[in-house]
């Protein structure tokens, strides 16, 4: 609960663009979240507030202009997330993340081919909770985001 009470602190901080404070509650929220997930690395909740924390660093990093900054903690929050898509890949909260997590990572990595691969496999994240009926109306812009970048590739 700590954990999420500074990464709250840093998405507001984060919204008032004040970076550098916003990434520091982040890294609070982040040894915490990592201390959490050490003590019981079974507990699936721990380990997705844990990716979570790597994403909002990932989205600090974006919203700062810094792609590169924003690489390895979105590949942190990747391994987490197929982790939990492995043992748990019928849950929509699994596949959304790996849907948003490789969209995130097509965003920061530079080389096109590492782009293509990452908006494909977030477009097929993303088809099939289309196709299951599990997709959120709040996600229609994100889906059609990586479905345009997907479709572009070459």
């Amino acid at each position: 609960m700590l954990g999420l009470s500074y990464n709250k602190l840093g998405d507001a901080l984060l919204d008032l663009k004040r970076y550098e404070e916003g990434l520091a509650r982040y890294n609070k929220g982040l040894a915490i979240n990592q201390m959490l997930v050490t003590s019981d690395p079974r507990n699936q909740d721990a380990r997705r507030d844990l990716a979570n924390n790597f994403n909002r660093i990932a989205m600090l990093e974006l919203d700062r202009k810094r792609p590169a900054a924003a690489v390895k903690p979105l590949q942190e929050a990747l391994a987490i997330r197929t982790a939990i898509y492995k043992l748990t890949p019928e849950m929509t909260n699994a596949r959304r993340d790996m849907a948003l997590v490789n969209q995130f990572l097509a965003q920061a990595v530079t080389d096109p081919a590492d782009q293509c691969s990452k908006w494909r496999r977030a477009e097929g994240f993303w088809q099939g909770l289309i196709a299951d009926g599990k997709q959120a109306a709040s996600d229609k812009v994100l889906i059609e985001e990586a479905h345009t970048h997907a479709i572009g590739c070459h």
